[in-house]
């Protein structure tokens, strides 16, 4: 993947997307995976198959794709590449943001125990220990 955006960087791609043309290698990650406008990745996805679909050269002799196409696979890997990393990127925050909110709750419970524990201990027991905190004092 590293060697795919030297490529793209040193080639000096550009994309395009419904509000942008000519977005270049690094403003692809300041893209949001999808939105309402059309300026996201997934529309510069299908901006650049379109592209390949239309400009398709059917050759029975030549197996090599011409650069242009070349070019235009290449762009697509790109953008694929960073649709891939902003997903993982997604999933690990949406993790962290589950793993929080069940710390939380544990927490929650923890000191719901100790409430219970403190609230069922026997009055002598809690003049004691209040007898305790204010002699520290």
């Amino acid at each position: 993947m590293d060697d795919l955006f030297i490529k793209a960087l040193r080639g000096k791609f550009t994309y395009a997307t419904r509000m942008v043309n000519g977005l270049d290698t690094q403003q692809l990650f300041d893209l949001p995976l999808s939105s309402k406008n059309g300026h996201d990745l997934d529309t510069a996805a299908i901006t650049i198959n379109s592209q390949l679909v239309q400009g398709a050269e059917v050759s029975f002799v030549s197996k090599a794709p011409s650069k242009a196409q070349q070019v235009l696979r290449d762009k697509l890997e790109v953008v694929k590449a960073v649709i891939k990393i902003k997903q993982d990127e997604a999933e690990k925050a949406q993790a962290r943001v589950t793993k929080a909110e069940e710390r939380r709750k544990i927490l929650e419970a923890l000191a719901a125990k100790d409430d219970q524990a403190l609230t069922s201990a026997s009055r002598e027991d809690l003049l004691a220990k209040l007898g305790k905190l204010d002699a520290e004092d």
